[in-house]
């Protein structure tokens, strides 16, 4: 049985965004930031004689504790999941899922997701399947992304917003772009400046099982990948400015994945396994 209507529930949703504490404060920064709202508020004037109407005072204080109550819910329902080594699966209280890339980090609040299923990216790079319901969005400080129910990544490990659709609708805004992608389709936004592109549905998420597509991407940028991955430092001793095109999984053993890297780009490595070290010259 619901035991709302449409026009309650915005209410209380506007109510819930308006005392929103932001994800990443602190207890004391949350009560300093109720107390300096209250602080700024309008001060009622009452009459302390015989006619003094007893709704005002209970309006003042009624007023007081919603705020209290709203920030103290916005606080209390925080949580905050930084991925592990691999690949890291969070279940959302609505059973949509996230799956995260090694140190991505993602924060949502229990309470009051009822109300508004809303998810910040705050760090790295995620893949959410979202089950069907009400709008489901995911704020990043590039813009945000807003769907019913579908598949799509959220990438802001490369310094600007990119997002690509597998399946279903997506729409993304920013400042300065309102876009609806499809499936195959990605936006990569970067300073004021929005790329629309295309991908193969199927492989928008295969880093999630641990295949990697690169197509020109810088050869330093891989080696990352691999370092973090596989749990080495790499030591790349090329200036040279390289890109590299190819794929591979990282069940492979780590030799063979810097065959791959290397040979196409001329490239050589020396292992050094009890430094856990990887160095790359030319050949």
């Amino acid at each position: 049985m619901k035991l709302y209507n449409d026009d309650l529930d915005k209410r209380i949703n506007a109510c819930l965004k308006a005392e929103r504490i932001p994800f990443k404060t602190t207890k004391e920064e949350a009560w300093n930031k109720v107390y300096s709202r209250l602080q700024k508020a309008d001060v009622i004037q009452m009459d302390t004689g015989a006619n003094t109407r007893p709704w005002l005072r209970l309006s003042v204080a009624a007023s007081f504790i919603i705020a209290v109550m709203f920030a103290g819910i916005a606080l209390i329902g925080n949580k905050q999941i930084t991925g592990g080594s691999g690949i890291t699966q969070v279940e959302l209280p609505d059973g949509s899922e996230v799956l995260l890339q090694e140190k991505s980090s993602i924060a949502f609040n229990e309470i009051t997701w009822a109300f508004d299923r809303e998810v910040e990216l705050t760090r790295g790079k995620a893949f959410f399947k979202v089950e069907e319901g009400k709008k489901f969005t995911v704020e990043t400080d590039r813009g945000e992304v807003e769907v019913l129910g579908t598949s799509f990544e959220v990438d802001l490990s490369s310094g600007g917003l990119r997002v690509a659709c597998k399946t279903g609708k997506v729409r993304v805004r920013d400042q300065q772009n309102e876009i609806d992608l499809l499936p195959g389709d990605l936006i990569t936004i970067a300073e004021k400046n929005a790329e629309i592109g295309k991908v193969a549905p199927e492989s928008i998420d295969s880093w999630t099982r641990g295949d990697f597509n690169f197509e020109n991407i810088k050869v330093s940028e891989v080696l990352d990948i691999v370092a973090s991955q596989k749990g080495y430092s790499i030591e790349f001793l090329s200036q040279d400015d390289l890109l590299y095109t190819g794929q591979f999984n990282m069940q492979q053993p780590v030799e063979e994945i810097l065959e791959i890297i290397c040979l196409p780009v001329n490239l050589k490595y020396e292992l050094h396994p009890t430094e856990n070290k990887i160095t790359i010259t030319k050949n």
